[in-house]
């Protein structure tokens, strides 16, 4: 049986993407352990309430917003890239998909702490069960519940990597196809929830249009393959 043996610069890339991965993933359960220890009353003083005030809590929740949204476009990006097969030559598959799972898992770390900042958010008063339930929350409920639903995906898509081999390819790629709604209703959820689009206007648009003609690439060119696998029909002689 062939192997493949993996060059040392793609070991070294996947290190290098699994630190970074462990590195935000670190950061994120440090900052939601503090948040919780104070939720839950564990902290007896109160410089990590001054922290989190009004002003800087909501910068919190708006900036994990947007950086969440970045993070799923390129997620998004990168694996349109990969089924397209337009960086199949110049990125070594395996790095390729190591990128796709890096950018996956910090666009739902971080998307997670942005919901998490909303219970302490003193503006509007969210529960736990606004953020496990959609529709629910008392700001922009839709919106709202459509980034919710969104998160939910992802989580699932996120995880489907893992469950590949049990699951069938059939039933994962179907199951990833559920990440174009991912997609969708992050930026909705960020442009008729979020408060930026002064900010960020231009950038749900373009990533839109990115994302809407990456995707109609891939739709068109796998169409054409499949007319091109198609067996052609042999030419019966006229009986005489």
């Amino acid at each position: 049986m062939a192997t493949h043996s993996v060059s040392p610069i793609v070991r070294q890339s996947l290190t290098l993407l699994g630190v970074l991965t462990a590195l935000g993933a670190a950061v994120c359960l440090s900052i939601g352990g503090l948040l919780a220890a104070m939720q839950l009353g564990w902290l007896p003083v109160n410089w990590l309430e001054a922290l989190l005030a009004d002003n800087l809590n909501w910068y919190l929740i708006r900036g994990t917003g947007i950086v969440g949204y970045l993070l799923l476009t390129m997620s998004t990006v990168w694996g349109l890239l990969l089924s397209s097969k337009l960086i199949r030559d110049s990125v070594a598959p395996v790095l390729a998909l190591g990128m796709h799972n890096y950018l996956s898992w910090n666009a739902l770390l971080v998307c997670g702490l942005h919901a998490f900042l909303l219970l302490f958010n003193t503006w509007f008063d969210y529960t736990v069960l606004n953020l496990i339930v959609p529709f629910t929350g008392p700001y922009r409920p839709f919106w709202v519940g459509l980034g919710v639903i969104g998160f939910w995906l992802m989580l699932v898509v996120t995880l489907s990597f893992y469950i590949k081999r049990w699951i069938g390819q059939s039933t994962w790629r179907w199951l990833h196809y559920t990440s174009f709604l991912v997609f969708i209703f992050g930026a909705l959820h960020g442009a008729f929830a979020g408060t930026d689009w002064a900010l960020m206007g231009a950038v749900y648009i373009a990533s839109s249009t990115l994302v809407a003609g990456l995707t109609l690439y891939r739709i068109g060119t796998a169409l054409w393959q499949r007319t091109r696998k198609k067996p052609r029909r042999k030419a019966v002689a006229p009986a005489r």
